[in-house]
């Protein structure tokens, strides 16, 4: 579900739109775990409610919330690994 990246883009991480929830946070925490530290990633979703709910799961993660971006015309949250 990630796209390579060099270290200046961000890495990719495609939902496919599901609802952003707990398992859903889960597996995104799982994927982002073994990343290095500053590393910035998008989380792709068009969830109403992925805004609120990576805003939350980043801080509870002691991760930077980057706030919303474009990615290939669809809804992205860009987020800051920080430990």
């Amino acid at each position: 579900m990630d796209t390579p990246a060099s270290e200046s883009e961000p890495l990719v991480y495609d939902t496919q739109d599901r609802a952003c929830g707990g398992e859903l946070l889960e597996e995104i925490d799982a994927w982002a775990a073994p990343l290095e530290p500053g590393r910035v990633v998008l989380i792709v979703n068009a969830d109403p409610a992925a805004p609120l709910d990576l805003r939350a799961w980043a801080g509870r993660r002691g991760h930077t919330y980057l706030g919303p971006r474009d990615y290939e015309g669809r809804p992205a949250y860009a987020i800051r690994k920080e430990n």
